[in-house]
């Protein structure tokens, strides 16, 4: 089967807006079309929807879908029971794929192993907050957040007086920033290899524990979460709140020598698809990284640096503080910051604040506030 796109095409069966190269490919399949002597028709013909490695065919549903105020991707209800054959074949991971006729939230908070994905045969709309973010304070992790294919740079240096801070997570574009040195002289850890154009719907990467000396490394910030909302006819976000943000590192324990912070963690992904538009009139659209962690020393524990604030997206979150301040994490028009050195005997490095997620859409984005910039199919 070729990579299908759905659009508004005029034809008689449009009503169940079925992409119609299927039947034409497939007349044999008589489970979904009708033979060709007419004798059967379709119960419940196929809905296709995406474009090249980010698409898929679904039964077509019948009933609209309310999303609750929580949903977990890996035990929500509403989750397909199967994975579509083509989302298999094409590489991606195992998903909490949700269909609906229309499918609306007003205010979801997502978390769980999996991605989310979303598939309307009519509209979608969020009215006013939709959250795959990680959280540091609530120790949630946003839908598929740090995959296994996530790269890390070098580790931390460990001992000498003050370990290094970790670095932050690196997902696509804009990579985290670097630990801090502990002690003067402890390596900081060293940032991951940015991901090209990623094709394969995922989160994003976890920052790295700090370096140890004594007193135990800051863990690493969560990295983003990941979602594709797929819709036959238009996404509706205007006047919400959509993000997919990284979560702050851990600071480092108080010793008398003190481990490095933790890096944040990297925005992860929003994937857009619709076939008549997508409205972001007053939308808040982000995928950023979490501000890295604090090092420790022998008079203070370093403080957790920030997780982004989904209301002001392009302000960077902060960095904790402590024997050396954590970066700030990537925002837009601000890259993620290294983590501070820590000057001193007993001092463990800053963590590196968490690097940019990834936005991918068919249709121009307008939102009123949008980071990182995004990229259009």
């Amino acid at each position: 089967m070729r990579a299908l796109l759905i659009a508004s095409i005029a034809c008689g069966a449009c009503a169940s807006r079925v992409n119609p190269e299927y039947c034409a490919n497939h007349p044999s399949d008589h489970a979904y079309c009708p033979y060709e002597d007419g004798g059967a028709t379709a119960d419940a013909p196929p809905l296709c929807i995406g474009s090249n490695k980010l698409a898929l065919c679904v039964d077509a549903p019948q009933a609209s879908v309310m999303l609750p105020a929580m949903l977990d991707s890996d035990g929500s209800p509403l989750c397909l029971q199967a994975q579509p054959a083509m989302w298999k074949a094409n590489g991606q991971p195992d998903a909490c794929i949700i269909t609906g006729t229309t499918i609306s939230a007003t205010s979801t908070t997502v978390t769980g192993g999996r991605p989310l994905v979303l598939v309307a045969s009519d509209s979608i709309s969020v009215s006013q907050l939709l959250d795959a973010s990680s959280h540091y304070g609530a120790g949630s992790t946003g839908p598929g957040a740090d995959p296994a294919s996530c790269v890390t740079g070098l580790s931390p240096g460990s001992g000498g007086g003050g370990g290094g801070g970790g670095a932050g997570g690196t997902f696509f574009g804009a990579v985290g920033g670097d630990g801090g040195r502990g002690n003067g002289s402890e390596a900081g850890g060293t940032a991951g290899m940015a991901v090209t154009m990623p094709m394969v719907l995922g989160g994003g990467c976890p920052g790295q524990v700090g370096g140890s000396s004594g007193g135990a490394g800051g863990v690493g910030g969560y990295g983003g979460g990941a979602m594709f909302l797929a819709a036959v006819d238009q996404i509706d976000l205007s006047g919400a709140t959509v993000a997919a943000s990284g979560a702050g590192g851990a600071g480092a324990a108080l010793n008398v020598n003190g481990g490095g912070g933790g890096g944040g963690g990297s925005g992860g992904m929003i994937v857009l698809y619709a076939g008549s538009s997508i409205a972001t009139t007053n939308t808040l659209l982000s995928a950023n990284g979490g501000g890295g962690g604090g090092g420790g020393d022998q008079f203070a524990a370093g403080s957790p640096g920030s997780d982004p604030d989904p209301s002001m997206p392009l302000t960077a979150a902060g960095g904790g503080t402590g024997g050396a301040a954590g970066g700030s994490g990537f925002a837009l028009n601000s890259n993620a910051q290294m983590g501070d050195v820590g000057n001193g005997g007993g001092y463990g490095g800053g963590g590196g604040g968490g690097g940019g997620g990834y936005i991918l859409a068919n249709h121009m984005i307008g939102a009123t506030m949008v980071s990182p910039m995004p990229t259009t199919m």
